[in-house]
């Protein structure tokens, strides 16, 4: 089953009405219980055990399309992994049934025209690690759903970039947005800048009367692309890396996948990477949903804590001078953090270089130490050159 948002909770609603049982209670409770574990942004898919293997026909498809991406970077699993509905299937007997939902935790969009001299890091990374809270608004959802007089919950999980599936695929089947020139999800509402996670719950029965037939290939197809970018090429102008309105996304020369390779970096990249030292959002800062969703934020709900944007710009030269110790103290909550102090310094003295400014190069020189470490040696080297003055 998959509906426009609207027309799905219409349709259930109607069949709720006239269904009084547990899963139809359930149904009927679920804008409250999303809402109050703070996840007002949500689709779903209701599924029984033939409709789940018609998903894994989707999914097989999908596995093979991956396995001949000449794309693939060394953060995805491989493609004989990505086994979702696989998993449900063996997990889910007949008469039993599924809720699968896609959530979104929207954040702000990132402060641009930023001078050179700072580095960047994207609002996705920059607020709290999203995968900590995230998880736990959804947990607090599934332990809410548990407590309904009535419902047998079999078993229930939650995970944020976890899963063995691509998480935005699976949140474009349960219809939390289609896909824009830059090959991410656009929501009606939030534009593009949004995490996503994910919460399952097996059922102890189904209940058929709120049923709808799983969507075809053809009408998926049909929904796959938003219609909004049909005129519009905003992104694709954008994109330094060239890979937006592109049939197949070259994410090895996106600046979010530099920023965060350990793997050497040509001269190319790293003067493509400007001043980021983790994520891009040049592309989603182009999209006109996103500026659209921000001229509407008073309406966004749940996030008045993500609304203010506090970000003014990472020091270059101080931050470079951070030990191990005081850079998780200052950082590790952070959602870039993850990726360590090594990576971290490694992309400042990309963008010290990139920044051609003169001012950097004696500090520069005075932290020498840098030189001798073998990984950071190279970018040490670049960030002189690009400074040294004239």
């Amino acid at each position: 089953m998959n509906l426009n948002m609207k027309e799905k909770k219409a349709n259930f609603n109607v069949n709720v009405n006239t269904v009084n049982t547990a899963i139809g209670i359930l149904f009927s409770q679920m804008d409250g219980i999303l809402s109050q574990a703070q996840l007002s942004y949500y689709d779903f898919l209701y599924m029984g055990l033939e409709s789940i293997k018609k998903m894994r026909a989707h999914e097989r498809a999908l596995i093979e399309d991956i396995q001949l991406d000449p794309f693939r970077t060394e953060f995805e699993p491989e493609p004989h992994k990505r086994s979702f509905f696989n998993m449900l299937e063996k997990k889910i007997k007949p008469g039993e049934s599924l809720m699968l939902f896609s959530v979104a935790l929207p954040y702000p969009r990132q402060t641009t025209g930023l001078s050179k001299s700072l580095g960047v890091v994207d609002g996705s990374s920059w607020y709290y690690d999203y995968h900590y809270h995230l998880r736990a608004r959804m947990d607090n959802a599934l332990k809410i759903f548990s407590e309904i007089e009535g419902i047998r919950i079999k078993e229930s999980d939650c995970f944020v970039d976890t899963s063995d599936y691509i998480d935005r695929e699976l949140a474009f089947l349960c219809g939390l947005g289609s896909y824009g020139k830059n090959h991410m999800l656009i929501h009606p509402e939030l534009g593009t800048q949004f995490h996503i996670g994910h919460m399952y719950m097996i059922l102890g029965e189904q209940e058929h009367s709120l049923f709808s037939k799983v969507e075809s290939e053809s009408a998926l197809n049909a929904r796959r692309h938003y219609t909004g970018c049909k005129e519009c090429d905003k992104c694709v102008k954008a994109c330094p890396a060239g890979i937006c309105g592109v049939l197949k996304m070259n994410r090895l020369k996106c600046i979010s996948y530099l920023t965060q390779t350990k793997r050497a970096l040509t001269l190319d990249e790293m003067k493509r990477m400007r001043n980021r030292i983790y994520g891009c959002d040049i592309c989603q800062n182009a999209c006109p949903s996103n500026r659209a969703r921000d001229e509407n934020k008073t309406n966004l709900r749940h996030i008045d804590h993500w609304l203010v944007n506090d970000f003014e710009g990472i020091d270059l030269l101080e931050s470079l001078k951070l030990s191990q110790r005081a850079f998780k103290r200052q950082y590790g909550e952070r959602g870039f953090a993850w990726r360590g102090g090594k990576i971290f310094k490694r992309n400042i003295l990309i963008a010290i270089g990139n920044s051609k400014d003169p001012s950097f190069f004696k500090s520069i020189k005075e932290l020498a130490e840098l030189n001798e470490d073998v990984f950071l040696q190279p970018y040490y080297e670049y960030a002189l050159i690009g400074t040294k003055p004239v």
